[in-house]
């Protein structure tokens, strides 16, 4: 998926959106990865380049985000 914003609404959590999709993605500032998370959100949004996401099954959390190689 292609980010198109990173958004930084809320002190538990972190908005995110994609090309690809309508809905907004949420990171939760509990999640233990969470600053790897959102430095590679924010580079792919930076640079255009697109990310594995891996969701939770509930509420559009993402769990996880890998590089595209």
């Amino acid at each position: 998926m292609t980010v198109a914003r990173v958004l930084e609404p809320e002190e538990d959590l972190v908005e995110v959106t994609f090309y690809e999709s309508a809905r907004f993605y949420k990171v939760p500032r509990k999640n233990p990865a969470f600053d790897s998370i959102l430095a590679l959100l924010k580079n792919a949004q930076a640079n255009g380049k697109p990310v594995r996401v891996n969701l939770a099954d509930y509420d559009d959390i993402i769990e996880s985000v890998e590089p595209v190689e």
